[in-house]
């Protein structure tokens, strides 16, 4: 069993990953570049480096440059 602050933080995470889902979904490039890197980190989600990856790349398409540079990053 977790220690009631550690649940806390594992379920502010997963509230948080909800949020950003919706924002994402809403076209909000930050939103979409936020979650992946939750996917990318398995930070309140199940890493996932797929997820990740296409949502960055949504980010990027939506004109967030970080999300941008992130994908340059990680396809050099």
């Amino acid at each position: 069993r977790l220690p009631a602050a550690l649940a806390s933080a594992v379920k502010a995470l997963a509230s948080a990953a909800g949020n950003l889902e919706r924002a994402c979904d809403a076209g909000v490039a930050r939103g979409c570049d936020a979650l992946g890197a939750l996917y990318f980190r398995g930070v309140g989600v199940e890493r996932d480096l797929k997820r990740g990856l296409v949502l960055f790349r949504r980010a990027c398409d939506g004109g967030h440059t970080l999300a941008c540079a992130r994908l340059d990053e990680l396809e050099e």
